[in-house]
């Protein structure tokens, strides 16, 4: 019982960051009710194409077991997460992290994909990619988004700070035409090392052959 009300007090606290009622807005259709967020240009981290590689390509999907100083959480104490976390995604997967920090979640990890879920291939062009992304941040009511380097797989990627009783928090986001990624940080505090660090989770959990 004390156990449960731990893991209960922690998610309440990713709650209140923001991360969960971020996770359970969807890419597209229309904003809510508040101001667009305006991405701002990095000038040397925009990656040169909103494209992915070939669909033929093979790839799997999954959660790497580290990434950096990064665990993922597994067994009992990763269903014990998902069972009492609130707002399961509507498509897609989510998994939880353990961090640098001093709290047992570090990042919480949410990955759409056209292989759950085809209706993401309809966005493929660099204009509907960036207006999924402006959509996403305003229904988070992230501040200062930011454009960093979205690596080898390209797409846009995106960071930008989410307000929380608890002090400002971290969400960073990548689309291209066939991925959708969120990732909500806890224990960091630099939007450039949260766009490192949510660069390292997109390519640790997505292979491509």
């Amino acid at each position: 019982m004390r156990r449960g009300n731990i893991v209960r007090g922690v998610l309440l606290l990713i709650a209140a960051a923001g991360l969960i009622q971020v996770f359970t807005y969807p890419y597209r259709g229309d904003p809510p009710a508040v101001e667009a967020a305006t991405v701002a240009q990095e000038p040397v981290g925009q990656s040169p194409s909103a494209t992915t590689a070939p669909a033929e390509v093979e790839r799997v999907i999954d959660a790497a077991p580290r990434v950096g100083e990064y665990r993922l959480h597994t067994g009992a104490e990763a269903a014990e997460y998902q069972r009492v976390v609130p707002g399961k995604p509507e498509t897609g997967k989510r998994w939880f992290y353990d961090g640098p920090g001093e709290g047992p979640i570090g990042a919480l990890l949410q990955i759409s994909a056209v292989e759950w879920d085809a209706e993401l291939a309809g966005a493929t062009s660099p204009e509907a990619i960036s207006d999924e992304l402006r959509n996403f941040f305003a229904g988070a009511r992230a501040t200062q988004v930011t454009d960093f380097e979205a690596g080898p797989w390209g797409g846009r990627l995106s960071c930008g700070f989410v307000a929380a009783d608890t002090g400002r928090q971290i969400v960073c986001a990548w689309a291209d035409s066939t991925t959708r990624g969120q990732i909500g940080l806890t224990d960091e505090d630099s939007l450039a090392k949260a766009a490192e660090v949510a660069l390292q989770f997109r390519s640790a959990s997505e292979k491509r052959t």
